[in-house]
C-alpha cells in the first residue's frame, strides 16, 4: 500500500509539473505573438509608404524596419551607479532598394555587443552624441556588396539645436582566404564642434561554427578642439546555444597626448542572454580599466543592458 501510495503521489506530482510547464510556453506564446502583431504594424506601415514607389510589397517582407528600446546600468569603484535610456527608430524602404532611410534615435552608453554586429560602431558618434536626440535621413548608394556610400543629414535636438552631416565609405572583402576584413571611414560636420573624422579597420576570422576571432583598429580625430583617439584590440564571440552568448574583449586605448603609452587599458566579458528569441535580451559585463590618470590602478565596474527590437531584427 505504502508503494502505492507513492506512485500516486509521484504520478500527482509529474501532472503538476507538466500542467506548470505548459503554462509557462502558453504565456510565452502569447507574449511572442503580441510582438510579433506589433512588429507586422510597423512593417505594414513602411510598405504602405513603400507602395508610393512601386509594387505592394507583402506584409511580412523583411524590409529592415525596426525600432530598438534599450536601458543601460553602470557601477566602477569610488564612483556612483548610472542608469541611462535610449531608443532608435530605423525607418527602411524595400522599393527604394534600401535607398533611402529615416532614423530617429536617443543613444545611452557605449554599446559594447556579445555577438558580431555587421557594422562597426564609430568611436566618434559615442563620443559626439552625449544622450541627445538625433533626427536623419540617410540615402545609400550601393556599388556591389563590397563596397557602399551612405550620405546622412539630420539635426541634433538640444537648446539650440544643431544640425550635422556625416558622409561614410564601408568596404568588406576576404583576404588570405579565411580572413575577412571591414574598412569604414567616416567624415562629419557638426555643430559647435566642426568637422572631424573617423576610421575602422577590422579582421575577422570564424575559427568555428559558433565562434568568431576580431581585431579592432579605431581612430578618430575632431578639428576644433583638436582631439585625437586611437584604439586597438581582440575580440572573442562564442555563441553558447541559441539563448547564450560570450565575448572576451580587451583594448588599449591612445589620444594625441599620450602617443607613447596607452592612455586605457581595458578588458571585459560580455555575457549575453535572449529572454524571448532574440527580441528581447539583456548583456551582463564585468569590465576592469587601467587608467593612466590613475597611475594604472585597476578599476573596477559592471555594467548591465536590456533591450527590446520591434520590426525586422
Amino acid at each position: 500500500m505504502t508503494n502505492i501510495h507513492a506512485l500516486e503521489a509521484e504520478g500527482k506530482s509529474e501532472v503538476v509539473t507538466l500542467e506548470t510547464e505548459n503554462k509557462g510556453l502558453k504565456k510565452e506564446n502569447k507574449i511572442n505573438q503580441s510582438h510579433k502583431f506589433v512588429s507586422q504594424q510597423l512593417m505594414r506601415l513602411t510598405n504602405w509608404f513603400d507602395s508610393f514607389f512601386g509594387n505592394k510589397k507583402y506584409l511580412l517582407e523583411q524590409n529592415g524596419s525596426r525600432i530598438r528600446f534599450f536601458n543601460t546600468t553602470n557601477k566602477f569603484e569610488k564612483n556612483e551607479m548610472t542608469n541611462d535610456n535610449g531608443y532608435r527608430v530605423s525607418l527602411r524602404f524595400p522599393n527604394l532598394e534600401n535607398l533611402l532611410q529615416i532614423n530617429i534615435e536617443r543613444r545611452g552608453e557605449e554599446e559594447s555587443g556579445a555577438t558580431p554586429t555587421p557594422e562597426t560602431r564609430l568611436t566618434t558618434e559615442n563620443v559626439r552624441d552625449e544622450g541627445a536626440v538625433r533626427a536623419s535621413v540617410s540615402a545609400l548608394y550601393r556599388k556591389s556588396k563590397k563596397l557602399d556610400f551612405k550620405f546622412t543629414a539630420g539635426y541634433k535636438f538640444e537648446i539650440p539645436p544643431f544640425p550635422f552631416l556625416n558622409f561614410r565609405v564601408s568596404l568588406e572583402d576576404k583576404i588570405f582566404t579565411k580572413w575577412k576584413y571591414r574598412f569604414i571611414s567616416s567624415s562629419f560636420w557638426e555643430e559647435p564642434i566642426g568637422q572631424g573624422q573617423s576610421f575602422s579597420y577590422d579582421f575577422d576570422r570564424k575559427i568555428t561554427k559558433d565562434t568568431l576571432f576580431r581585431f579592432v583598429n579605431e581612430y578618430s580625430w575632431f578639428k576644433e578642439p583638436m582631439i585625437e583617439n586611437f584604439s586597438h584590440g581582440p575580440s572573442l564571440f562564442h555563441r553558447l546555444n541559441q539563448k547564450n552568448a560570450l565575448s572576451y574583449n580587451f583594448r588599449a586605448k591612445f589620444n594625441q597626448k599620450w602617443k607613447d603609452r596607452a592612455d586605457q587599458y581595458a578588458a571585459s566579458i560580455v555575457y549575453r542572454h535572449n529572454i524571448f528569441k532574440e527580441w528581447f535580451f539583456y548583456e551582463l559585463v564585468p569590465l576592469i580599466q587601467y587608467n593612466q590618470v590613475e597611475n594604472y590602478v585597476a578599476k573596477h565596474g559592471i555594467s548591465i543592458k536590456f533591450e527590446i527590437a520591434i520590426g525586422d531584427y
